[in-house]
């Protein structure tokens, strides 16, 4: 009998598990499925990115044509790109610099001009507005200019000013009155028998008197009178010889060179200036609530009586009760000031 063989090897095992094999499961990737599982499903694919457009070709510059009289450029070498424009930013910062100093200079020419040519005209269709009419001048009077006395303003406002001079032989000067109102003078008999000039304001019919007001201007003769009564405003004198006689009312009153021998002033809230340019013979000066002060040269005595009611009076003048220039002073809530000039060379 024949001898019995080795034993056939056994069928190889046509699905090895992970235990013969000596792997872990956790450790195999792409393992099939358990039986019985469900597939597992496949992973989330995320969307293709479209293709990026190619950048675009620059295109070649073609050989300009040179102007006449100006040398050929020399063109770029065959295969060779052209170099690429300017940016757009920088022809923008170019063009906005160029258009900033236009702006400049257009500035500085209107700036120069004349305001008359500068401004613009009308629109069309419309009117400018009329011009408020000046108040007419109104001379004075020649006929009645010569030979007066005195020249009175009585019930005036707004501003007056009233000069004299040695060369002055005559009245003159203009009253601008205010719209509505009729400017006139008038001769009367002044003190003493002799003639003055008066000045009155009407309406415009002529009819009813009103008060004057507006700017009066005159230059009297020397050593005429000047009684300016009843002011409200502003008023200066200058150089004035004649006796003078001014009562106020919120007023401001200015006067210089005065070579009056004779002065009263009267003032009620408002302000006074009296400088003299010879020691004058008598000053009556009554001041209610306001400033006032006196400038006497420095080169005579004066007899000062002062009354006053919660006032200051200062005085430093060079005091003589026998001196012939006498100053008297009244004030009530008032400040008054007597003050003496430099004394000028030689005798007053």
């Amino acid at each position: 009998m024949p001898e019995p063989g080795p034993p056939p090897d056994p069928a190889p095992d046509p699905d090895p598990g992970p235990a013969r094999l000596g792997l872990e499961p956790a450790r195999i990737t792409g393992a099939p499925p358990a039986p019985g599982s469900a597939p597992p499903a496949p992973p989330a694919r995320r969307p293709a990115r479209p293709p990026a457009p190619p950048p675009p070709a620059v295109p070649r510059r073609s050989p300009a044509v040179p102007a006449p009289g100006r040398p050929t450029a020399v063109p770029p070498a065959s295969g060779v790109d052209a170099p690429p424009a300017r940016p757009r930013t920088a022809v923008t910062a170019v063009v906005g610099a160029a258009a900033v100093a236009v702006a400049g200079t257009a500035f500085c020419l209107l700036a120069a001009e004349p305001p008359e040519r500068a401004a613009p005209a009308p629109a069309r269709g419309t009117r400018p507005l009329p011009a408020s009419p000046a108040a007419a001048a109104v001379p004075v009077p020649p006929q009645a200019a010569g030979g007066v006395a005195a020249v009175v303003l009585d019930g005036v406002s707004g501003e007056v000013l009233i000069g004299s001079g040695p060369r002055t032989s005559a009245v003159t000067g203009t009253v601008a009155a205010d719209r509505g109102t009729q400017p006139r003078w008038e001769e009367r008999a002044g003190p003493g028998g002799g003639r003055a000039l008066h000045l009155s304001c009407r309406t415009a019919g002529g009819r009813v008197p009103v008060p004057c007001a507006g700017r009066i201007s005159l230059t009297v003769p020397d050593g005429t009178a000047v009684r300016l009564l009843r002011l409200s405003g502003r008023a200066v004198l200058t150089g004035l010889a004649g006796d003078v006689d001014l009562s106020a009312a919120s007023a401001d009153v200015r006067a210089a060179g005065l070579r009056s021998a004779r002065l009263t002033a009267e003032i009620a809230s408002g302000s006074m200036d009296l400088a003299f340019a010879a020691p004058p013979a008598r000053v009556a000066l009554s001041a209610a609530s306001s400033h006032a002060a006196v400038h006497l040269p420095g080169c005579a005595a004066y007899a000062v009586s002062s009354q006053g009611t919660r006032a200051s009076v200062d005085s430093r003048l060079r005091r003589d009760n026998a001196s012939p220039h006498l100053v008297e002073v009244g004030a009530d809530s008032s400040d008054v000031q007597l003050l003496p000039d430099a004394p000028a060379p030689g005798p007053c």
